[in-house]
């Protein structure tokens, strides 16, 4: 009876990673094209968001501790 608990368990725990590894596997594939090795479109404007995201939020910083002296 504890075996069959466990048993059940140990479905649902590998469905679950499952579906989370076909998951990623899904959204890699908008953002990087395996045949041939190069990012698609979707992608480099993705890496190119997060760059000027990331300068954006340093300059704010930036900004305000200047504002706070």
């Amino acid at each position: 009876m504890l075996a069959d608990i466990f048993e059940a368990i140990q479905d649902v725990v590998t469905e679950y990673t499952t579906v989370l590894q076909n998951l990623f596997e899904g959204l890699v594939e908008i953002f990087y094209d395996s045949t041939g090795s190069t990012l698609t479109l979707l992608g480099t404007l993705a890496i190119i968001a997060v760059g000027v995201g990331i300068v954006a939020w340093a300059f704010g910083l930036v900004k305000s501790l200047f504002r706070m002296r």
